[in-house]
């Protein structure tokens, strides 16, 4: 595939609904050895107040993000928006929450959602969150529900993958249904609207993945909507 760089990201928000604002981002820059080449990580100032329930789960409050930078300072100003002209593989844990925080800042981007991925290579396990694959492999978590800490355990698991069945970073995208990168411009006129689709598929209200349209919840047995994650 034609990416360049391969870029794990996990934010930390305001919420789970589709206006959340970071107040936490970490990226690791991996090549195709997945070894890391670069990290950056901050706190963020969302420039609003933080929910109390967000809090409860990431422990970030008003106070810690006062005097931080804003998502586009950090991108833009502080790291000079370094993947703008260039065509990347994004890859985060439950990708489609993430995604949408992170895409405008990349020329183009291939995703690698592991969520999935971990469901197609580890079928048995009892559920699919962040905290149980690492619990299940020994991956050291420094501080769950922390950006730098959960962009980490997605690191682990990309090399367990990669070790444990000899499957590399496109045989990854390949396992989780993805296809060819497209242009960030493109989906950001997209992603401003509920997509339509002709099938029976919605996206649950709370996780953003599709479910039945029938449906009111997400109704995943694993507990993989964000804020449980």
């Amino acid at each position: 595939m034609s990416f360049e760089k391969i870029i794990v990201i996990d934010f930390e928000t305001t919420g789970v609904s589709s206006d959340k604002r970071a107040v936490e981002i970490a990226w690791f820059e991996l090549n195709r050895k997945l070894e890391i080449v670069d990290e950056q990580s901050s706190l963020i100032n969302p420039q609003i107040p933080i929910p109390r329930a967000a809090t409860a789960v990431h422990r970030i409050t008003d106070q810690m993000v006062h005097d931080q930078p804003t998502l586009d300072e950090f991108m833009i100003e502080i790291n000079q928006n370094p993947f703008i002209d260039e065509e990347v593989c994004v890859v985060a844990h439950n990708l489609s929450f993430d995604l949408p925080l992170f895409r405008k800042y990349c020329g183009g981007v291939t995703e690698l959602c592991t969520l999935k991925l971990a469901r197609a290579v580890f079928p048995n396990l009892h559920n699919h969150k962040l905290g149980t694959i690492s619990e299940s492999f020994g991956f050291i978590n420094e501080s769950a529900h922390r950006a730098r800490s959960d962009a980490m355990q997605v690191v682990h698991l990309l090399e367990l993958v990669e070790s444990a069945h000899g499957i590399g970073i496109d045989g990854m995208i390949a396992r989780t249904g993805k296809g060819r990168p497209s242009p960030s411009h493109n989906v950001r006129r997209a992603t401003s609207v509920k997509p339509q689709t002709a099938s029976e598929d919605k996206l649950c209200s709370s996780c953003f993945l599709l479910v039945n349209r029938g449906l009111r919840a997400c109704p995943l047995d694993d507990s993989s909507c964000p804020l449980f994650a």
